[in-house]
This record gives C-alpha cells, structure tokens and sequence, in this order.
C-alpha cells in the first residue's frame, strides 16, 4: 500500500509554500487555504494538487491537517434568572476551540448556549479583562451586539 500523508505533510515534505503549490497545481490559493479546513475538493482541484505534488490522489489525506488537541468542554453553571450560562472556564476552552479551527456551531452546542449568547459572553469578559486590543474571538460583529434604538414617530396629521 502506498504512503498516506495529509495534503500539508506532502506539500512541506516536497518544500513548497501554500502559494508555490496553489500555482504549480494551477488552482487558486483561497481553494488550498479550504482544504486545510478540512473542506474536501472536487474531483479535478484534488487531482491537480496530486499531480503538483507528485503523488496518486490517493495517497493524499483530505481531513484538516495536524489537527490541534484541545481541552474537554467544561460543565457551566446552572443558570437562574439573569445569570450567565458561560462560566470563565468555559470562556476560555471556547477560545481554544476556535483558535484550533472548530466551528462555531460546534462550540455554541458543546457549551450549550445560542450563538448570541456566546458573543455576549465573549464580549463580557474581554471587556473584565480590560482587553484594549481588537478581539480575535467571535465578538466583533456579532449578533445582538448593536445598541437597538427607536424609529422616530412620523408626524400626526391635524384634524
């Protein structure tokens, strides 16, 4: 049986750059930058890639490469009333999980919360921790973080 390797394995063993590779297959680079994602090309970009590399398509692993350990989700605390449900070990296990290039949705239901209410916590407690700097989290944009206000009354007609 022929050696399997990931498509970044192939591409460091033979020296190339992400872009080198992209070129030399004739595809575009955001298409490499998928296929690190875990994202599984169409038949001719995967063909091109092993012919760039030198390599039967075959040989090639199309999961996401070295995939980062991370921790377990921690349990949250019980939420009543107005509470938070994302404790600040969640909140940073969270972090890791998206820095390692989980999906969101895949972090929102190990924590068992919304998206929205994710963003929120994001954005709590960076703000506690006095973070001055712009967030690589998922709080800039997000849903349910704009300040909601009122639509002026048109004005009444005079009887």
């Amino acid at each position: 049986m022929k050696e399997q390797k990931t498509l970044n394995q192939w591409r460091k063993e033979r020296g190339l750059e992400v872009g080198e590779l992209a070129e030399k297959a004739g595809i575009g680079r955001h298409i490499i930058n998928l296929l690190y994602s875990g994202v599984n090309p169409r038949l001719k970009a995967g063909l091109a890639l092993a012919q760039a590399l030198d390599v039967d398509v075959t040989q090639i692993l199309w999961e996401k490469a070295e995939p980062e350990e991370v921790p377990a989700m921690p349990k949250g605390p019980e939420a009543t009333g107005n509470q938070s449900r994302v404790s600040r070990e969640q909140y940073e296990v969270a972090k890791q999980w998206l820095k390692a290039g989980r999906k969101m949705t895949e972090v929102t239901k190990a924590v068992g919360v919304s998206r929205g209410t994710l963003y929120k916590a994001f954005a709590r407690f960076e703000k506690e921790d006095g973070s001055q700097k712009p967030s690589t989290g998922p709080v800039q944009g997000a849903a349910g973080s704009k300040v909601k206000t009122r639509k002026p009354e048109a004005p009444k007609a005079a009887p």
